[in-house]
């Protein structure tokens, strides 16, 4: 995808700085052209570096990043092999190999290998830190990159990934903590100052948040990442021309921002990031308020937490536009919402519209007979049941809806069930 943050190169370019050294400079400035699009500039500098300072690491695994976002990273990764072949106890070599393989067993033999040959190599470290946290597995990534710390203070990489993997589990003063002290080590750091700024807005200073971010505002980046901070940070701060002015120049770096922050909440989701996956779908919803898959997406990740009233908000605010809305899914969520705090009556009215809008929803039928039950309307909650076998006679909430049945036509409320998730029921919204 064409937004290096979303696909986790903003990630990857961190590693274009490493402790203070001899080559410092030139990162920095290969880091400044990779912002403003010029890989291949930056790749000639890196080259004529690699001359001068052979064994820097920092200077390596910068360089195998542009060669991968030059569309190279199987033609990179080949040439560290063959350079590890002929020399196998090289370190630089080991981990800018590591850098650009993809998630396998024997990447993980080999970092286990190098850092037991090494294990005063903190390079080798803070890459088996980022491995972990580009993998989806950032508790596993906190030991290594607290041992690269230890091992080298300076290296504001190992701090930035460390502050990344705490905001992921959810850890905010750690989070809060790492990132400041990146940030107060390396503020020319281009991704820093964006992850600082969007903790600072996360946790609702916008007006810091644009301070930190405006810096990078600049036409020459091509990354779309900093804009999309400032737009959110306008957004909150009920500024919307600016918030439409940062918007649209997010969209010019990246056509599909809005389904990418979508698609990583969902991602983030998937894994269980619940945290993160929020902050995505809020994101989304700060840069447009009517963006419908977010709202649902928002409000499902609150119903499965338990959170009926924060998530009912978010679906009234979805579906009680002037133009209505015609999405049945979000209005049964409403209506589930609303009877989970028990009121059925405003319930049935939100299954009755999703009903109205899309007849063959099975859930909608299935909260309508449990609401109806609720309110002791046992016959019309029988019906309801029979109209959902009618519908899905082999799926699993027909197993419910025969056992109902029984105890309704009897004049019985059902005792109460274990019920399975329904709420990414619909493929459209909640894939």
């Amino acid at each position: 995808m064409r937004s290096r943050w979303l696909a986790c190169a903003w990630l990857s370019l961190a590693m274009m700085t490493g402790a203070p050294d001899a080559g410092a400079d030139v990162l920095l400035e290969a880091r400044q052209l990779v912002l403003a699009g010029d890989r291949e500039g930056a790749r000639a500098l890196l080259e004529e570096q690699l001359r001068k300072t052979p064994d820097n690491p920092d200077v390596h695994l910068t360089y195998a990043f542009v060669r991968g976002a030059l569309g190279e990273r199987a033609e990179v990764r080949s040439e560290y092999v063959n350079l590890l072949r002929s020399d196998p106890d090289n370190p630089v070599y080991a981990v800018t190999m590591l850098s650009v393989s993809p998630p396998s067993q024997f990447v993980t033999r080999m970092f286990a290998r190098l850092l037991e040959k090494n294990p005063e190599f903190a390079p080798g470290w803070e890459e088996w830190g980022r491995y972990h946290l580009v993998n989806w597995n950032p508790a596993e990534a906190v030991p290594p990159l607290e041992r690269a710390i230890a091992l080298a203070p300076g290296r504001t990489r190992s701090l930035l990934y460390l502050g990344l993997a705490h905001r992921t589990m959810g850890d905010f003063m750690p989070e809060f903590r790492y990132l400041s002290q990146a940030f107060q080590a390396d503020s020319l750091d281009a991704q820093i100052r964006a992850e600082w700024a969007f903790t600072i807005l996360d946790r609702g200073d916008p007006e810091l948040a644009l301070r930190v971010v405006n810096p990078l505002l600049d036409g020459a980046v091509d990354d779309d990442y900093p804009f999309v901070i400032a737009a959110a940070a306008y957004a909150q701060l009920g500024e919307t021309d600016r918030c439409e002015a940062r918007k649209r120049e997010a969209e010019e770096r990246n056509p599909n921002l809005l389904r990418d922050i979508l698609h990583r909440g969902i991602q983030f989701r998937n894994v269980a990031q619940g945290r993160e996956a929020e902050r995505m779908f809020r994101l989304a919803l700060d840069l447009d308020p009517n963006f419908e898959p977010a709202a649902v997406q928002l409000g499902v990740l609150l119903m499965n937490r338990g959170w009926f009233p924060q998530a009912r908000e978010t679906f009234e605010r979805l579906v009680r536009t002037p133009a209505g809305s015609t999405d049945a899914v979000a209005w049964k969520h409403l209506g589930a919402c609303a009877a989970e705090m028990g009121d059925q009556e405003d319930a049935l009215a939100s299954f009755d519209t999703a009903l109205a809008i899309d007849p063959g929803l099975v859930g909608a039928r299935a909260e309508r007979a449990r609401a109806l039950t609720r309110l002791d309307r046992f016959e019309e909650a029988a019906d309801e049941w029979e109209r959902v076998i009618d519908r899905d006679p082999r799926g699993w909430i027909a197993t419910e809806a025969r056992r109902s049945i029984g105890y309704l036509r009897k004049g019985e409320a059902p005792p109460p069930i274990e019920r399975r998730n329904e709420v990414n029921e619909n493929p459209a919204t909640a894939r």
